[in-house]
């Protein structure tokens, strides 16, 4: 059956392994999934944003490979169908590629120059270097993605296939720590809108809401939530494509699990794309931190430790 043809056992090992019908519920809601996502990304589009074209993308190919694996589930098999696989693949890569584009706008941000502690200080640095390692990890994902497909053209020895759908999973775990690494990062932005909430509640309550205040508000909480799912999502990815890499057990479960982890990225990426419902503001909120901040400053000398923070332009 599907993927065991990689591992060389004899077939009573993997006769329970395979489940027809849970391959048709998955790429079913696989469909559902998409298609929703999809429906939200057409609702907040951008078609300047490169992570919201990418996204889109894979939003579409895996609507398509998905009815095209419902059309025959059980003879239409990753590694073995050249069509399918080449779809899973691109959608693949346009996918993660469009999750390191969305982080990059944080990275951006984090990595300015702010005069406050030493923690920030490290996020600045290490902000810088996951920002150099994007262009590197994006490449390499596409690279290996393709794995899949070529592994359909092997047909001289198993070994290589194997090896090839191995390299696939290494991509999208190392993909996965490295916006793990990017998550826990973002805790700094969290704590800004925190901070700008806070001050301006503490020390300016009578006054009404610069659009900075009114953006750290509105997103505070949302921008908390995406950073469980995204943690959530990631470590889970970690977890269930690490034991394929070494255990050819798990390794013929990727049928399963290269739908489920479809699904997951699809609804993991629902608060990713409502976040760009503000971007029609972000003209105007651009730069407009720094401003507000320093009227504290000028208003409040001293009063509150927020006052000596001047923030870097907001552009998410």
């Amino acid at each position: 059956k599907e993927l065991s043809f990689f591992v060389e056992e004899n077939d009573t090992s993997s006769f329970c392994n395979y489940n027809n019908v849970i391959i048709i519920f998955l790429y079913a809601t696989l469909i559902i999934a998409a298609s929703f996502g999809l429906l939200l990304q057409l609702y907040v589009w951008k078609p300047y944003r490169r992570d919201e074209q990418l996204g889109g993308l894979a939003q579409i190919l895996s609507i398509v490979f998905s009815a095209y694996r419902l059309t025959n589930p059980s003879g239409i098999l990753l590694g073995d169908n050249f069509v399918f696989s080449l779809l899973v693949s691109l959608s693949m890569s346009f996918g993660l590629v469009a999750v390191n584009e969305f982080f990059k706008d944080y990275l951006v941000y984090l990595s300015k120059p702010v005069d406050v502690d030493s923690h920030r200080e490290y996020v600045q640095r290490w902000s810088k270097i996951f920002l150099k390692l994007r262009l590197w990890i994006s490449t390499f994902d596409v690279v290996a993605f393709q794995s899949l497909w070529i592994a359909t053209l092997s047909t001289v020895d198993n070994q290589i296939s194997l090896i090839l759908v191995r390299l696939l999973f290494t991509a999208v775990v190392i993909n996965a720590m490295y916006v793990i690494g990017i998550v826990y990062l973002m805790l700094q932005f969290v704590k800004d809108l925190q901070q700008i909430v806070t001050f301006h509640k503490t020390s300016r309550p009578n006054t009404g809401n610069s659009l900075v205040v009114l953006f750290a508000i509105k997103n505070l909480s949302q921008r908390k939530h995406m950073r469980i799912v995204q943690y959530a999502v990631c470590i889970s990815t970690v977890i269930m494509l690490l034991l394929p890499l070494v255990w050819d057990f798990f390794f013929q479960q990727g049928c399963y699990l290269i739908p489920f982890g479809h699904i997951n990225s699809s609804i993991a990426g629902y608060p990713a794309i409502l976040s760009h419902l503000d971007r029609t503001k972000s003209d105007q909120i651009r730069g407009s931190v720094t401003a507000e901040e320093q009227n504290y400053k000028t208003e409040n000398n001293a009063k509150d430790s927020v006052q000596n923070i001047t923030y870097p332009e907001i552009t998410l």
